[in-house]
This record gives C-alpha cells, sequence and structure tokens, in this order.
C-alpha cells in the first residue's frame, strides 16, 4: 500500500513539474531596440489643437494634458504603424511609458513634425516643434499634391488666394502661438493651420481639429 501511494505522489509530482516547465517556457515580449537619433526631440512640442507635450533631456516627458501626465521616453529603431516610415527615410520613432509603467505614447518624428499615437486617449495626436524655423511666405507659393488623395491638389498664389477643393479662397501667412500659421477665409468661415517644410513637402496642421494635410511638390509626389 505505501508503495501505491508513493507511486502516485510521483506521477503527481511529475505532471506538476511539467505543467509548470510548460507555464515557464512562454517568452517575454521582444523590447524595441534602442538607438540614439539624429534629430533630438527634446523640447517643447505645440499641439495646434490641444496641449504641449515637453521631452527633457534627462529622459523624461510631460503631458499636458488634463492632470499632466508624466514619464520616461526612449528613442526606438522603428514602428512601421506610422505611415511616415513609408514614406521617409529619417524618421525617429519615440515611444513614452507612463510612470505607471504603461505605454502611453508612440511617436514618429520628421525634423520639425511629430505624428503621435495616445494610447490612453486611444487618438492620434499632431505636434509641431516650438521655436522651429519661420516657413517663408514664397516658399508655399505654387502647386501642391495631397500625398494621400493625389487627387487633390492645393495652389497658393502670390495675391493670396488659395485654390482647393475646386475653390478659391483668401489666405494670410503669418507667426502664431504655433510658429507659423495659414489661416484661409472663404465666406465668414476662417481656418488656421500651423504649418512646417520639410525639403519639397509641406505639412498643415488644423488648429481647430486634429487633421493633417501633407502636401507634397509634383517632383516628389511622383515617387
Amino acid at each position: 500500500m505505501k508503495k501505491r501511494i508513493v507511486s502516485v505522489l510521483a506521477v503527481c509530482a511529475m505532471a506538476m513539474g511539467m505543467l509548470c516547465g510548460c507555464m515557464s517556457v512562454a517568452p517575454e515580449p521582444e523590447k524595441p531596440e534602442s538607438v540614439t537619433p539624429d534629430t533630438p526631440v527634446t523640447g517643447t512640442w505645440v499641439s495646434p489643437a490641444g496641449s504641449p507635450l515637453d521631452f527633457n533631456e534627462d529622459g523624461t516627458y510631460v503631458d499636458h494634458t488634463k492632470n499632466n501626465r508624466t514619464g520616461t521616453f526612449a528613442y526606438v529603431a522603428e514602428n512601421a504603424d506610422f505611415s511616415l516610415a513609408q514614406l521617409f527615410d529619417n524618421v525617429e520613432y519615440v515611444t513614452c511609458t507612463a510612470d505607471n509603467g504603461d505605454e502611453a505614447i508612440t511617436a514618429a518624428v520628421l525634423q520639425d513634425v511629430m505624428i503621435a499615437y495616445s494610447a490612453k486617449d486611444h487618438a492620434e495626436l499632431y505636434y509641431v516643434r516650438d521655436g522651429r524655423d519661420a516657413v517663408d511666405a514664397e516658399s508655399i507659393q505654387g502647386e501642391w499634391i495631397d500625398v494621400y488623395d493625389k487627387d487633390s491638389t492645393m495652389s497658393f498664389s502670390a495675391d493670396g488666394k488659395l485654390h482647393a477643393f475646386d475653390e478659391t479662397s483668401d489666405y494670410t501667412i503669418e507667426q502664431g502661438d504655433c510658429g507659423t500659421c495659414v489661416t484661409v477665409k472663404s465666406g465668414d468661415s476662417e481656418t488656421t493651420y500651423a504649418i512646417a517644410s520639410y525639403e519639397d513637402y509641406l505639412f498643415m496642421i488644423c488648429c481647430d481639429s486634429q487633421k493633417l494635410y501633407l502636401l507634397a511638390r509634383e517632383s516628389a509626389a511622383d515617387q
């Protein structure tokens, strides 16, 4: 009887050992590869339709929404979730981790423009670098093609007219809280966009809502 009890206990012990072994072999998810950026994101980033985001030299950040969310940030090698990854080679990628350990923000940065996804708010957010170089009025004149809808074009003329979406509006360009801005007036309607340029591309971020236009000169749009 004792031998039988010992045998049963041995079998149970082996079964538990196998079960524990199966449970312990699950690999941890791979962490993104950390990199050193060519263009650091440190400084203040302004959201034309939201709150600013500060990246500090010590690797911490402050998201000035609601309760001033805080945490740490790191540069990662890639993030294919952002369309900028398919359009440009020299994009910097950032991951922000909240103080409680949760992933809070992932972002793609191209020089003076940041496209971010907030896991907390389940929303895509757009930022421009505070204190970036001004965009010259003459540099935006001419025809631009919408990168995401190549049948749509915008044309800024020297006389302050904007031809877009089969309509003609008035526009002005000036410096505001978000740096260089373009204000489009059509009848009683008025919309302001923070703008930033990169090579043959022009980013227009609406100041009233989280909306982004990415425009390109014809030579760049054909690539």
